[in-house]
């Protein structure tokens, strides 16, 4: 019986300290860019697909950047899954990095 009890323990701990997959921090991170990329005032004088346009183009450029390229390697190395569940609920920007800053 209490072999037992400290396996399933250890699964459960094992299964909790999972970090997300690099799908999983792809999603995360793209998240962040889709709701932050609604603050640029540049966006703010367009409409349509001219807006929808640059706006995809601009997230293009951001995923492609070096800040982005570590924040995926940062993911998969130190996010929690707590951390991600919150980010990927988040409704701001603001709300998304305050899941990373206790």
């Amino acid at each position: 019986m209490r072999r037992c009890c400290a396996a399933i323990l250890l699964l459960v701990v094992v299964g909790c300290a999972r970090r997300p997959t690099p799908t999983e921090c792809d999603a995360m991170l793209d998240r962040y860019l889709d709701m932050t990329e609604d603050d640029d005032p540049v966006l703010t004088t367009l409409t349509g697909e001219p807006r929808a346009g640059v706006r995809a183009e601009r997230i293009s450029i951001r995923r492609a950047s070096l800040a982005y390229l570590e924040a995926e390697k940062r993911c998969e190395a130190e996010v929690s899954r707590a951390e991600h569940a919150c980010a990927m609920k988040a409704g701001s920007g603001n709300d998304w990095e305050a899941c990373f800053n206790p």
